[in-house]
C-alpha cells in the first residue's frame, strides 16, 4: 500500500478518539477537495486498513 498525502494525513489523525466524519472534516480544511470525494476515499482507505488488520473499528 502506498499512501498519498491524504492517506498519510488520515493515518496521522486516526487516534481512537475522532470519528471518521471528524477526520474527513479536518482533512477538508487542509486539502482542496470536495467533501463527497473525501468521504468516499476515506471510507475506502479505512476499509483497506481494517482488512489488513492495521486498524480496528469500534461501533
Amino acid at each position: 500500500m502506498i499512501l498519498n498525502a491524504v492517506g498519510s494525513r488520515i493515518w496521522e489523525l486516526v487516534d481512537g478518539r475522532r470519528s471518521l466524519r471528524a477526520i474527513v472534516g479536518q482533512i477538508q480544511t487542509e486539502f482542496d477537495a470536495e467533501l463527497d470525494v473525501l468521504e468516499r476515499d476515506a471510507l475506502t482507505f479505512t476499509e483497506e486498513l481494517v482488512e489488513r488488520r492495521l486498524l480496528t473499528v469500534n461501533s
